[in-house]
């Protein structure tokens, strides 16, 4: 019995950041996004009426390890934009997004108890970020995490994250935090529950973005994001473990930011 729970909860913390991919190991994620609104947190985090904004994209998300302890991880996505603004106009706009690209380290692991530290760097070399609809907002991010994970046998795991985000130029420094659990229904069932938070160091230099249609990509906000997701797999093959996965992620609290709910469907493969 303590091996069939062990199996169930390999194959459900992949995504959670503690635990680091063994060495050949990969996981892979596919997904389609929608995000669309007419509310927004206002500086007081009040929500207020605004223009619809509407952001549907195609991500993918990898991890593989690549050596023991460690992993290197990256993410994409293909953007389709469309803004309306205060004077009846439409803007709309497509193309890639930013580039992430991250390395994780296993500081402790093979136990319940897993540590893991995690460097990620955002790159904005994909788009033009003085368009007046961008895809993003054009600045350098690089993030350090530690992420603590704890295997809770038929009871699922639980995840601890925190870190601190420098942005290179103009937008405010960010504290990230994160909090997760997850639970196996059955050997091909599971679901997971994340609250997902940025909190502004509010020293932006304010001067240094043009105006942007773009609700999302204001220069100091704060935001907290809470997921919800459904997912399926096969049982473990050795040419791949398939998967699909619905989440739903409501913005349930926030400041200088859009305010609405984003919509996934993935498709999931791990070896």
């Amino acid at each position: 019995m303590l091996r069939y729970w062990m199996l169930l909860a390999c194959g459900l913390n992949v995504l959670a950041g503690g635990w680091v991919p063994k060495q050949g190991q990969a996981y892979q994620k596919w997904a389609l996004n929608q995000f669309q609104t007419d509310t927004r947190f206002n500086q007081d985090g009040e929500a207020q009426d605004m223009p619809e904004f509407t952001d549907t994209n195609l991500s993918y998300y990898f991890e593989f390890g690549f050596a023991p302890r460690w992993a290197v991880l990256g993410a994409l996505s293909y953007k389709d934009l469309s803004a309306d603004s205060v004077n009846g106009d439409s803007q709309d706009a497509s193309g890639f997004g930013d580039v992430d690209l991250g390395l994780r380290y296993a500081l402790i692991e093979n136990r319940p108890t897993v540590l893991a530290a995690q460097l990620l760097v955002k790159l904005p070399y994909l788009y033009d970020e003085t368009d007046t609809l961008p895809r993003g907002n054009g600045q350098e991010d690089i993030e350090l995490r530690l992420a603590l994970g704890r295997g809770l046998g038929k009871f699922g795991y639980i995840g601890l994250e925190g870190g601190h985000r420098w942005r290179l130029e103009a937008p405010s420094d960010e504290w990230r935090y994160q909090i997760e659990y997850g639970l196996s229904f059955s050997p091909n069932w599971y679901g997971r529950t994340k609250i997902d938070g940025t909190s502004s160091r509010n020293n932006a230099s304010v001067l240094d973005l043009p105006e942007s249609e773009n609700p999302t990509l204001l220069l100091d906000a704060d935001l907290t994001r809470w997921e919800w997701t459904i997912g399926w797999h096969q049982a473990p093959r050795l040419e791949g473990q398939w998967g699909v996965e619905a989440t739903v992620t409501p913005l349930v609290d926030g400041r200088n930011t859009a305010k609405g709910t984003q919509y996934q469907i993935g498709v999931t493969l791990q070896f």
